[in-house]
């Protein structure tokens, strides 16, 4: 009998899983390099440059909260949790 959880994949399941981690981890480490790099120039920078800076870190924390707040909501139960039966 079959069932739905399988608990040793094998073939495209193995492969998928294994592009899923590299990707993941590929994307955090850009991430991380990217926002070095921002941090590095922006102290080198001065007047109009360095606004821009400004705004472009702003924007990034508030998508980082913002998806954060998402990623809390949608696994929490409660008013946002939609019933399965």
């Amino acid at each position: 009998m079959l069932s739905g959880n399988v608990d040793h994949p094998t073939g495209a399941a193995v492969l998928w899983g294994m592009a899923r981690y590299l990707f993941f981890t590929l994307l955090f480490t850009c991430s991380v390099a990217c926002v070095t790099q921002q941090a590095v120039s922006y102290r080198r920078v001065s007047g109009e440059r360095r606004q821009q800076l400004k705004w472009l870190a702003s924007g990034i924390a508030v998508c980082g909260v913002s998806g954060a707040v998402t990623l809390e909501l949608s696994s929490s139960s409660g008013i946002g949790q939609v019933a399965t039966t």
